[in-house]
Order: C-alpha cells, then structure tokens, then sequence
C-alpha cells in the first residue's frame, strides 16, 4: 500500500486473494481484480490526505523517502551478497599448498551451503509498518480504526515521544535525537539524550514473521516485548534556569563595560550554580543558545544560519569552554602558599605596582593608575586581585605545589558530570616531558595568576568553589536526579541517583579555608574589593571576580565565582563571559543579579 509503483509479488497476491480457484485462471478476472487493487490504493491515500488536510505532493513526498530509505537497505544488502559471491567463486584450489591446500578446499567445499543467486532479498522494513503520520488525534485514530474497509493496510499504534515539560530552556543540556540512515528509531547526538540513550529509549520488540516464497506474509510470532523508555528527572530548577538564560540573552546583546575594547557584546556566556552539599547541578546556561522546538526540526535557513553564527550557539560554553581563568585560579595559589607556608595567612607584603621592573609583572592597578596596592595581607590580596602578591607568591615556591592541588582539585580533567564531550581544559605541569624543556620562571608566575596556558572550564571552576564553600569535600556535578517509569507513583519510582563524593582534599586545613572564605568576602564587602559590584544589600555572598587576559585586540574573558550564604553555604555559582571585558565591572554585576534570582527562588535565607 505504501510503494510506488506497487512491487508486482505483493500487488499479485492482493489481487489473486481476491478471486476464487476458478476465476485465478482467468487473465481477464486477474487483471479486473489488480485494477480494482489500484484504484483502492489510489483512493486510500486521497482519503488519508484530505482526513487529515495535507496536501498529496507532501503525502507523496513522505511516501517516497520512507520508500528511498528502504531501497537503499535493499541495495546495501545485495552488494554486500554479490561481494561474498565473488569471493566464494575466486576461491580455487591452490595447488602449491599440496595435500593441505587440496584438503581446505574438499572442507569448504562441502560444509558450505550453496548460495541462490535468484533467491529474493527481502528485509524486514520491506514488509513491516511504517510511521507516515504521527500525533494524530484520538477521533483521528478512532476513525481510522472504525472503517479497515476505507482504510486498507493502515494501522493505528499507541506510541511514546519524547516531551520536553519546559522546551525552550536548556537546549545545551537536553541535546537532540536524530535517525541516521538505514536506521529506523532516533538516537541521541548529545546533551542529556545521548548520556541517558538506552534510559529514555527503552528496548525494541521482536517478531518473527513466515512468509511464502513470494514474500507474502503468513504469520507473525512475537519473540520478544518492546519496553518502554524511562522518564528522565532533571536537578535544574526551572525558575532559575529561565532567569540566567535570561540575564545571558540581555548581557550578550549589548557591549559591556568601558574598555576601549568592549565595543561589542561578548562573543559568549555561562551561568552555572551547584548544590555544594550534594553535586545537583541547579543551573546549567550557556549562551547564545538555540531553542528546542528550532533544534528539533530546523528550516534549511535557520540550521545554515545557526552553522554561521561564529558566536557558535551550539557550543556549550559551562562544559566545553576552556580558557584562561584569570584572577579566580588565585583562590588555588593561595591554598597552595598556605599549604606550602610560603606566606603566612597574617604576613604582611607590600605592593610597589610591579614585581622587578615596572614595564613587566605587574598589577592591574599600577597599569591604570601607577600605583600599588601598599601594605596587604593575603585575605587583602585576594580582595584587591593583586598581582604583584602572587607574582612574588609563584617566585618563591616555585610550579611544584601549584600544580599538584591544582590536580587535587580536578583542574586538567573532566569534573565526571553526567553529559557528554566534557573538556578537561589544560593545567601546564613542567614534570610532563613535552613541557618540561620549555618551562621557564614566567611560566609559574603566569600559573600563579591564571594566565598562561593554563585553561579551565566555567564547571571546574563551580566545582573548585564548590569545596571552598562545603568545608574541602570534592563532589561530582550531576544533571539527573532519578529516572522511573512514569506511571510509577514517586514514593514507588527507582531510587534517587546518590551523589558522589571524591574524599576531603587531603592536607587542606580549617585554617586555610577560613582564610580564603574572608578574602572572598572581602572582595564583595570591601570599598576596594574587586568584586564589590555583586554586594546586594541583605544577600549575603563570598565571591572573586577576574579577568584573563587573551591577547592581542580582542577584548579579556571576565569572571566571577562565588557561594552563598556566607554561613551554611548552600550554592555556588560561575558568571563568565567570552571576550566579555573586566570581571569587575562586566562578570560582578550579572552576579548580583543572579543572587537576586537566587534569594527569591528560597536559596538564600532572609532574616
């Protein structure tokens, strides 16, 4: 019923299943009966089309690709036989392997099944159902189902789909199915659908059909039952994953700052926050982003201008977006110094502006204006994101405790989320050979700060402010809080996926945190904090803002981490912006924002 021009076995066997013994030996009653086949053919997708008001070229059109996909398996299959037939044929008895060779070729000869060469192919999406119209309506499949005279080889089937309660938010993180070819069901490509594939697809059934020579179905036997796919039950919270898309739209439609450099709006973004008690990821937004229902079934026009968009809407920045953190990896060179007892928590440095020479290794301040910092402790030092503290830091201790907590807090690896194609950014280590000739003083003290070829991904460094806030304890970001079948009550449905915990970083004692947790609240509180744009009055918040440098004419990446509350902190969170400006002015006040969103969404306790 589907075929055009109808395959001449089946159109005979319709029209001879019509007739009786007798009139199958007349020519004339045979050709009466195919005729009559035909036009009900005709008539059965004129009535489909106008059922269900679409036009005959579309419905010719649907027909003809499900028919284009089948005769490319068809083929396939039948070269791949001719192939085995060549080789068998070529196969001839070697007469320099003597009685060996005479041996191998009796064995083959005479354990191997002739093969038919007129022996028809025929596969099962040859004579199984297709799908040519889906989500129809129940009075639809009422019809349908009430007049099988009116509608001759259509079935009905009660099908899952996969339904997406809130379509047009975290398209980065849902991904998207696709039917590749010669394959009948969809597959994830990413995101959620591709991690969780087999969960949300379930199993396919099994039936065996027999057929007569003519490939006439006689009946069908059911091997095996198809189950149904899980529902998959994400941590986000929709509210706020909603307000940071929102705040990433409106900050990446407008230039940021006042850099020279900032007269365009940032090429990127990500908001990203953690429950740091439990791993659950509670937003995960990166923009510019491409809605779903857009994802799902793209006009050739809008996939050819999201393939253009050199901002790369399909690129998920919070994962994948490895680049310098800048002045917030200082919060890991200061464990280290501590840990290191480079510094003490209390010793005073004094800030000339540069470390050695004024042209070179110096701070953002003395840039701007020509002066230091003064006198400063490291809680000041990491308040005020000056440089020259540790430039002077690195000199001292040397690459050696840098990198190895770097590597104790997950920096150079994947966080272990549970979404696909995950970065590990690049921590510089002068132990590995292909660095170790090239590494050189400026390099620790590019470590020092951030720069370098030091790159890191907005989600390590969510992570790492993750243990900063819940007392050392590394936890693994994760997406879905459950899956169970839907018709399962939720007292009854599988159990909570339990978090993950790596142990307490080792070696890292209360003293440091307490000190690292006062420097970020003073980069918030303080008059000359660098961070002090996220203060919003009565929300209490620890942050660090920064901003890496990229090189040449293109504008800085701008950063912000940060937990809240300040006491019990329950959620931590990254603001980052690609070629966005300073962190300061640009990162720090789309946090307060966020913190805004946070208080209201019950995240934060107001006295």
């Amino acid at each position: 019923w589907l075929e055009e021009p109808s395959n001449e076995s089946w159109l005979r066997g319709e029209a001879r299943g019509r007739l009786t013994r007798s009139q199958r030996r007349s020519q004339q009653e045979v050709d009466r009966a195919t005729a009559e086949v035909l036009a009900e053919k005709e008539e059965l997708w004129q009535r489909l089309s106008e059922q269900f008001v679409i036009p005959a070229a579309e419905m010719s059109d649907q027909r003809g690709r499900i028919q284009n996909r089948v005769e490319r398996m068809v083929a396939s299959v039948e070269q791949r036989r001719e192939r085995e037939q060549r080789d068998d044929e070529v196969q001839q008895l070697n007469w320099k392997e003597g009685a060996a060779g005479i041996w191998k070729t009796l064995v083959h000869e005479l354990t191997t099944s002739p093969r038919r060469r007129d022996e028809p192919v025929i596969l099962r999406e040859e004579v199984s159902s297709h799908v040519v119209l889906s989500d129809i309506t129940s009075e639809h499949a009422a019809l349908l189902q009430s007049l099988p005279g009116h509608f001759p080889g259509v079935t009905v089937r009660v099908a899952k789909t996969r339904v997406y309660p809130e379509k047009e938010l975290a398209s980065h993180v849902l991904g998207i199915r696709r039917r590749r070819d010669g394959e009948r069901q969809s597959r994830g490509e990413n995101g959620v659908e591709l991690a969780y594939d087999r969960v949300l697809t379930g199993r396919s059934g099994v039936k065996e059909f027999e057929q007569d020579r003519h490939g006439e179905i006689l009946g069908e036997t059911v091997l095996a039952e198809p189950v149904d796919g899980e529902d998959v039950v994400l941590t986000l919270d929709a509210k706020l994953q909603k307000a940071a898309e929102r705040l990433l739209e409106r900050t990446l439609q407008s230039p940021q700052g006042d850099s020279a450099l900032a007269d365009r709006p940032p090429m990127g973004g990500a908001i990203a926050a953690i429950d740091v008690r439990t791993g659950e990821m509670l937003v995960l937004a990166s923009g510019p982003s491409v809605s779903q229902d857009v994802l799902l079934a793209p006009s050739t026009e809008q996939w050819d201008r999201i393939q253009n968009d050199v901002r790369r809407p399909l690129f998920n920045r919070v994962t994948q977006g490895a680049v310098a953190p800048g002045s917030t990896f200082t919060l890991l060179s200061s464990i280290a110094l501590l840990q290191n007892k480079t510094f003490g928590p209390n010793e005073d440095f004094f800030c000339q502006g540069y470390l050695s020479s004024p042209d070179q290794y110096r701070c953002s301040l003395f840039i701007k204006h020509g002066v230091g910092h003064g006198q400063l402790t490291l809680p000041d030092a990491i308040a005020q994101s000056c440089n020259v503290y540790f430039f002077e830091a690195g000199r001292r201790m040397g690459p050696t405790p840098l990198v190895l907590w770097a590597q104790r807090f997950g920096f150079g690896q994947p966080t272990g989320i549970d979404l696909p194609g995950e970065a590990s950014g690049h921590l510089p280590n002068p132990f590995h050979l292909e660095e170790r000739e090239q590494w050189h003083s400026g390099m620790t003290l590019q470590l020092a700060i951030g720069q370098g070829t030091l790159t890191t991904t907005p989600l390590q460094l969510l992570r790492f402010t993750a243990v900063l806030a819940n007392g050392g304890t590394l936890i693994t970001p994760r997406l879905v809080r459950s899956h169970s079948d839907a018709n399962e009550s939720e007292a009854n449905a599988a159990s909570l996926l339990e978090p993950e915990f790596a142990p307490k970083v080792a070696q890292m004692n209360e003293e440091t945190l307490k000190v690292l947790r006062e420097g970020m609240q003073l980069a918030v509180t303080h008059p000359q904090g660098t961070a002090q744009l996220a203060y919003e009055n009565e929300l209490p918040c620890a942050g660090k803002a920064g901003t890496a440098q990229t090189g040449g004419d293109r504008p800085d990446h701008a950063w912000f981490v940060g937990y809240t509350p300040i006491e019990n902190p329950r959620v931590a969170f990254v603001v980052f912006f690609e070629q966005g400006g300073s962190g300061s002015e640009v990162a720090a006040p789309i946090a307060r924002k966020f913190l805004i969103e946070l208080a209201q969404a019950g995240y934060i306790p107001l006295d």
